[in-house]
């Protein structure tokens, strides 16, 4: 029970913190905006959208197992909607 209630404190810090930073940075964007430092503004919407994540392609087969090959995998869709 204390460690429920400690974890959710800690979960409601990180986020109050986590949406402040992104509150300070999205107004210095604005300011950077109103400036014309289009540069400054730019690296500052890099910073809170982050870098592209290739997420991995699995399907699962009739039996359970994981299909992990493109081609099988386009089968089983072909499969699916066919």
């Amino acid at each position: 029970m204390v460690y429920k209630k400690r974890q959710n404190e800690a979960s409601n810090i990180f986020r109050y913190k986590k949406r402040k930073y992104t509150k300070d940075v999205q107004e210095e964007a604005e300011f950077d905006h109103r400036g014309n430092k289009t540069r400054q503004l730019y690296q500052k919407i890099n910073s809170i959208k982050g870098k592209y994540k290739k997420y991995n392609k699995f399907l699962k087969n009739d039996d359970g197992s994981l299909v992990t090959e493109q081609n099988k995998i386009l089968e089983k869709w072909k499969h699916y909607f066919g």
